[in-house]
């Protein structure tokens, strides 16, 4: 019995060449790759130029496709002078698609290359069909949501936008939301944003309730849906993508091969199919992590998705075993045989005195070659067995001949060289080739890119920049309140806000209600389409006793919902929203979001070279490093639902804390110190920024008091004096 849903793409990864021939060798229907820029894999063996089109050509010549990673956020002059020039050879050759996280890539994709299709990647973080419309309203083709949504969710997104969805089968799974990670960044330099990431996760902590033992909270297991596979075929996901494009050939060949067998068997009988355990033990041999989890499809998360004891990687013999290197062996193998040919038909037309002409077609492609005339055999004429057999050696050529020909202009015996065969042969083969790609090939395909930048106005005068204030809690409200000469106007979480306003302290306070300190509220980090009502009634209820001057969306769920509800006007972009360059601002602009948050990991120069004029600079707040559907206390101890803060020790005694917040279901970890700028305030006066934010995270109302009274004499010229050791964060370093 047939089903009805349509045959999802399976999609897999390539690091290197090889790693493409493997994928395609074992049924993969599409693969994506980078290239030697611009790629979240800074470390794969991504291919050059020449190979990389010589790849394109090659997945069409199989009726394949091939998607360009072009997933790391961009600089702004990385954007505007080199990645048009990178991308035009493969746009012409065909490309098939790009995957992309900056804002400022999408737009210049979209301008210079109209043709292309653009796919949202998994490290946009889109949570739901609100984030996912907004998307799909600027012509982006295809969404690949974070990993972390159920099955319910992503239904929802096919279901109210009509975009093709990609979800992960298989492969590793980062601990944060993807592109929401900033530890390695943070921490060594070394952006995940960027195609860097060292894997912090992987590494072992000391955590609050398990003593001096050291244990890894954060290391995911590999993600194996192959027990949940029909499931994710009836959600009508359009692409099922396996991760790793850092494994080797024989890795990618094996996985593939198990997910397109199993794929396959559904739809040739969807009632009979069962997993079979040996493709999941073949599976688990190849590579895994403590065993494999099915991710959150069917689960908001659990503690079985950690492996918190790192077994399987710190095992040598595992990975050493007979079995696993019989089995890379055995794969490789496969992968050494010819690759599979297309069936190619064929009819020569010979006579003497007339043009030898060779046709040869595989499918409804064909080409001609022709050749010198044959001559009258004196004594030996060639059989057409003889001919026939010298054209059938088709050799290195990825076709084989399954039908040859041969018509004859008249009676005469004929002669003609061997050689002249051989070359009628490659010449025509070679024509095929050609003719099967050259549909893919495209012209006239580059556009101009508009320039975005604004022009240059005169820098605000340091007293006309406003300081908001972002707070966790009533006591570090309470701080603020103290500096309310200081202090334009408060950040408060939504929960926070809509109890202040039901209890009457906003009015009580005088925020937001026209008296001194304005009203902004925070969004959560993470907004899920479960949470969309809930929050709308929020913002009702706290804008029905306060003016709300400013929503602070984290997310493009956040502003998706904002835009619902008719507030995207207020919204002010923070920074995991990336405006790393000119053009994202811009882009994020035709959101209907006029504001925006300078990211955390632009340096100083770098920020002097983007339009500030509508952006908030964050001078002081622990950053967030990781925010997670994972929660560090339900893997350690069990959860509570008290959105309790723990702290995670690394190994060289930096402490962590970990926030859990149980309102909304996410852990945020926050890094070790806070990032101030206040002793740079001179070059932070000069960034030309339009406000100023403090953000409070962990801190007692004493601490946020005493950076507040050093913000104070920041601004007015004196030392500003804080008792605590902090970071400059990326200020003067940045990340490569």
């Amino acid at each position: 019995m047939q089903r009805t849903e349509d045959k999802p793409e399976l999609l897999s990864p390539a690091g290197s060449i090889e790693s493409l021939h493997a994928a395609v060798k074992a049924g993969a229907d599409a693969i994506y790759i980078g290239g030697r820029d611009f790629g979240a894999r800074a470390y794969a063996e991504n291919p050059d130029e020449q190979e990389l089109l010589r790849a394109i050509d090659f997945v069409h010549f199989y009726g394949k496709k091939l998607y360009l990673t072009v997933n790391t956020l961009e600089k702004e002059e990385e954007l505007e002078k080199h990645l048009g020039d990178f991308l035009e050879p493969y746009v012409r050759r065909g490309l098939d698609g790009v995957i992309v996280q900056d804002f400022g890539a999408v737009d210049y994709i979209s301008r210079v290359f109209p043709l292309l299709p653009i796919h949202a990647s998994t490290q946009m973080a889109v949570t739901g069909a609100a984030g996912a419309r907004l998307l799909a309203k600027r012509g982006l083709t295809r969404i690949v949501p974070a990993r972390e949504l159920t099955l319910p969710e992503i239904r929802e997104i096919r279901e109210k936008t009509g975009v093709e969805v990609e979800c992960f089968i298989h492969g590793a799974m980062c601990y944060s939301y993807s592109g929401m990670c900033l530890m390695s960044s943070m921490i060594g330099g070394r952006s995940g944003n960027r195609g860097r990431c060292a894997g912090i996760c992987r590494l072992p902590f000391k955590a609050d309730g398990t003593g001096n033992r050291r244990v890894y909270p954060l290391n995911m297991k590999d993600l194996c849906a192959l027990p949940v596979l029909p499931d994710l075929i009836r959600a009508g996901i359009s692409s099922f993508k396996i991760e790793g494009r850092m494994k080797k050939p024989e890795y990618t060949a094996g996985v593939t091969r198990i997910y397109r067998k199993n794929i396959d068997r559904y739809f040739e009988d969807p009632d009979a199919y069962r997993t079979d355990p040996g493709d999941l033990e073949y599976l688990e041999l190849l590579f895994s992590r403590d065993g494999f989890t099915n991710g959150y499809y069917h689960s908001r998360g659990s503690s079985d998705m950690i492996a918190l004891d790192n077994r399987r990687n710190s095992d040598p013999d595992i990975r050493s075993s007979r079995r696993v290197q019989e089995l890379y062996g055995e794969i490789r193998k496969e992968l050494g045989r010819d690759e599979d040919r297309l069936p190619v038909s064929g009819l020569l037309e010979i006579g003497v005195g007339t043009k030898t002409k060779l046709t040869l077609q595989s499918g409804d492609r064909s080409a001609v070659a022709y050749g010198q005339p044959a001559e009258r055999a004196v004594s030996r004429p060639m059989s057409d067995e003889r001919i026939l057999a010298q054209l059938g050696k088709f050799g290195q050529s990825p076709f084989d001949p399954k039908r040859l020909e041969i018509r004859k202009n008249g009676d005469d015996p004929l002669f003609i060289p061997v050689g002249e065969l051989n070359r009628l042969r490659r010449d025509a083969a070679d024509k095929l080739q050609e003719a099967i790609v050259a549909p893919y090939h495209r012209n006239d395909i580059r556009r101009e890119a508009a320039d975005v930048r604004r022009p240059e106005k005169e820098e605000n005068r340091p007293s006309s920049r406003p300081l908001f204030v972002s707070v966790s809690d009533t006591g570090q409200l309470h701080a603020a309140l103290n500096h309310k000469h200081a202090v334009c106007g408060v950040i408060l979480p939504i929960v926070l806000a809509d109890r202040l306003a039901s209890d009457g302290s906003l009015e009580r306070y005088g925020i937001g209600t026209g008296e001194l300190l304005k009203l902004r509220i925070a969004l959560p980090w993470i907004v899920r389409s479960g949470d969309y009502d809930r929050i709308g009634r929020m913002l009702c209820r706290i804008g029905s006793k306060a003016k709300i001057e400013g929503i602070l969306a984290r997310s493009l769920d956040g502003a998706g919902l904002l835009e619902s509800v008719g507030r995207i006007g207020s919204a002010i972009a923070d920074g995991a929203l990336y405006t790393m360059n000119n053009r994202a601002i811009r882009y994020i602009e035709g959101f209907g979001m006029n504001r925006n948050t300078i990211p955390l990991e632009l340096n100083f120069r770098e920020m002097l070279g983007r339009d500030n004029s509508a952006s908030e600079l964050v001078i002081y707040g622990r950053a967030p490093m990781m925010i997670s559907a994972g929660c560090v206390r339900r893997t350690i101890s069990g959860c509570d639902r008290k959105g309790r803060t723990l702290n995670l020790t690394d190994r060289k005694g930096a402490s962590f804390p970990v926030r859990c917040d149980c309102d909304f279901c996410y852990n945020v970890i926050y890094n070790s110190l806070p990032t101030s700028l206040l002793q740079d305030f001179d070059d932070v006066r000069r960034v030309g920024a339009a406000s100023f934010r403090i953000s409070f995270t962990t801190e007692t109302e004493e601490t946020a008091d005493q950076v507040l009274t050093a913000f104070e004499n920041a601004r007015s010229g004196k030392r500003p004096e804080l008792s605590f050791p902090v970071t400059h964060g990326h200020f003067r370093r940045g990340v490569q």
